[in-house]
């Protein structure tokens, strides 16, 4: 129903039902169209009205899109729900409630630049005191935690992102270290060497390490340094006075000097002036109670040696003289196969042992007291 112009009414006209239902009614029809408590009514033509049913809580008042008829739409007051919320535009001319960000992030713009978002910022990301922000990717702020003392900042081997590595000041910990490269760009620590240590390559030619230099061998006034092995510098500690150095397994040796001292006269023995013997064990010869005092210190003799036996053409016979007391061990002198009673004679050097000063004796005889011996001592060993 519209809107129509209302009659001109005639004097004495007679007022039909119809009449009044067309020019009453109906145009006020047209002009009352609410139905319910809050709505609203607009002009939809120039003679035409049309309800707006009331809008819910907060809404506002607005044109349509066309600017044709108004309409409800979401207000400021409808959209932000929560304490916080921020009103953006979602699409020209679209409001839209962005929620409130949690702590200490900020409003930017996402990554496709259409609409604003919370993000983290500096504050947000930095968590502990010395704390640093960094760009983990193009655009992406991240923490680097602090490092520990004496740290420094440098690239990651990728060259990609900052790390905290060693500083020279954190690997140097004590007085007197060096600072090596134990591989390619890895700075190591080499403790400081002990007193006259020289600094080498490892024989493996990879590091460098200390090792004992000459200086450092040689401990004492006299000592000497000879090669161990390949490069292997050792000490030989001074020897005693008067000693010599002589080659021992292939390595120098500090040894004794012995001097010889001959008799102009050799030494003899009533013990030993041609007495008759019988078969006799390893025994003890004190050269010095003997001999003489002149041989206590004695580390070999010079002597000569005249044996015979009775029976020495058909039976085994023989004296021998030695340092020690092992069975058959020493020089050895035999009649053995000569005439009866024939002498064999014989000089010989005869080191002493276990005591300077000691010789021992063994003897074969072919019977009782049948073997004689003469014995007489022509010099001596001794050390200088």
């Amino acid at each position: 129903m519209t809107w129509h112009s209302p009659k001109t009414w005639a004097a004495l006209y007679e007022v039909k039902a119809a009449d009044f239902n067309y020019e009453i009614r109906d145009l006020l029809n047209t002009l009352w169209v609410g139905t319910t408590q809050g709505d609203l009514e607009y002009y939809t033509s120039s003679t035409a009205k049309s309800r707006l049913a009331k809008g819910t809580a907060r809404q506002n008042l607005t044109m349509n899109a066309g600017a044709t008829a108004p309409e409800w739409t979401a207000s400021p007051a409808s959209l932000m729900t929560a304490t916080g919320d921020i009103l953006i535009a979602s699409a020209a001319n679209t409001p839209a409630r962005l929620g409130k960000g949690s702590a200490k992030q900020v409003l930017t713009t996402n990554d496709a630049g259409t609409l604003p978002e919370w993000g983290d910022s500096p504050a947000n990301i930095l968590t502990a005191t010395g704390d640093l922000l960094y760009a983990s990717a193009a655009n992406t702020p991240a923490r680097l935690a602090k490092g520990t003392a004496r740290q420094m900042l440098s690239m990651k081997s990728d060259a990609t992102i900052p790390e905290w590595t060693s500083s020279p000041a954190s690997l140097l910990t004590a007085t007197g270290d060096l600072l090596y490269a134990s591989s390619a760009n890895t700075p190591a620590r080499l403790a400081r060497g002990s007193a006259y240590q020289l600094l080498r390559v490892n024989s493996g030619g990879a590091n460098i390490e200390w090792h004992d230099s000459i200086a450092g061998i040689m401990a004492d006034a006299g000592d000497m340094v000879y090669a161990q092995t390949s490069h292997v510098p050792v000490q030989i500690p001074i020897g005693d006075n008067h000693d010599i150095l002589q080659i021992h397994a292939g390595v120098p040796t500090w040894s004794a000097h012995q001097s010889f001292y001959p008799f102009l006269s050799p030494l003899t023995s009533t013990s030993w002036d041609g007495d008759a013997h019988s078969t006799t064990g390893k025994t003890t010869i004190h050269l010095d109670s003997v001999f003489g005092s002149e041989l206590a210190d004695a580390e070999a003799i010079l002597c000569k040696v005249q044996v015979r036996d009775s029976q020495s053409s058909g039976s085994e016979c023989y004296f021998i003289l030695g340092p020690n007391t092992d069975d058959l061990s020493g020089a050895i002198v035999s009649p053995q196969g000569r005439p009866n009673d024939v002498w064999e004679s014989q000089m010989m050097v005869v080191p002493c042992g276990p005591y300077d000063g000691d010789i021992c004796y063994q003897i074969l005889a072919t019977g009782t007291n049948t073997l004689d011996v003469y014995l007489s001592i022509w010099g001596f060993w001794d050390r200088y």
